[in-house]
């Protein structure tokens, strides 16, 4: 019998013979084939991150499965409202649950916090983005 967990924007499910995941919809429709590690899958409220076996890069779809742009990232968090990443050389950056680009991966260090995410800049100011 398979595993099946509920997520904010689909399901993700191992099965017990290959012990892979995949994600499906509420409605039963596969959006990520069942062909990944359970830890190479992350989902958020709106998006699935696939973590690619080659790259080991981290790949952003929509709840439907689609690829949301080209690049790969060392890290990927969701929140409420964003998502946060971290490009190759280290640096992170914010994204908006569509894939839109709101900062460029330019940012040095980033603080998660219940309601507020910090991102410091180079000359070591802070942006504060509200994630509620």
């Amino acid at each position: 019998m398979d595993d099946i967990t509920n997520l904010k924007c689909g399901m993700k499910f191992k099965n017990q013979d290959t012990m892979l995941c995949g994600v499906v919809t509420e409605k039963g429709k596969s959006i990520i084939p069942c062909a990944y590690l359970d830890h190479d899958i992350e989902i958020g409220k709106r998006n699935v991150a696939i973590r690619n076996e080659e790259t080991t890069l981290w790949e952003l779809y929509d709840h439907e499965g689609n690829k949301l742009n080209c690049r790969g990232y060392q890290a990927i968090r969701f929140d409420e409202k964003n998502i946060y990443v971290k490009n190759e050389l280290g640096f992170w950056g914010v994204l908006t649950n569509n894939g839109t680009e709101i900062y460029p991966c330019k940012f040095r260090d980033i603080k998660f916090n219940p309601n507020l995410t910090q991102l410091e800049n180079e000359d070591n100011t802070w942006i504060n983005i509200d994630n509620k």
